[in-house]
Formats: structure tokens, sequence, C-alpha cells
């Protein structure tokens, strides 16, 4: 199993608002899902599941270190049984 997990964030609390990561990190995914990865998490999140649209570009919050770490800890995720153990886990943060 390939998992990847995309982070952009364009908005943080004393930069301001930032153009090109979350698109940057949207062409990511659509890459990864091109060449086979099975899970793809986007952070964050689109509050719709528009196809083609892992990361929200225009959130209307920030992104918590809390979810951060959640979405971390889900990419090297292991089930009780052991069965679905990445043999790829990817991070792309912009």
């Amino acid at each position: 199993m390939k998992r990847a997990l995309v982070v952009g964030i364009n908005c943080y609390l004393k930069l301001g608002r930032l153009r090109t990561p979350a698109n940057d990190a949207n062409a990511v995914a659509q890459r990864l899902r091109e060449i086979g990865f099975d899970e793809i998490r986007g952070l964050p999140s689109p509050a719709t599941s528009e196809a083609g649209l892992w990361v929200d570009p225009n959130p209307d919050r920030q992104v918590s270190s809390r979810e951060l770490e959640n979405a971390i800890e889900w990419l090297f995720a292991i089930g009780e049984d052991k069965s679905n153990i990445p043999e790829t886990a990817f991070l792309f943060f912009a």
C-alpha cells in the first residue's frame, strides 16, 4: 500500500495569506494518484469532495498543531492486525 499526506497551508497567523502552497499540494496529490498511490489525504481538508482537490486553497481557519499531528500519525498508522502497513509513506509539506 502507498499512502501520502499532502499539506499545503496558505494561511499563517503572522504571515497572512500565501498564494501557492495549497495549489502545489493539490498538484502533487494529483500526480501521486496518477502513479498509483492508494490513499492520499490532504490538509487542510477541503469542505467538499471536489474531484482533484485534496487541499483547501481558501480555508476559513488555520490548521492546528493537533490536526497536523493526527494527520502525520495517520500516515504511519499500522492496523491492529498489522495488515495495512504502508510500503511507501510520502509526506509533502508546502
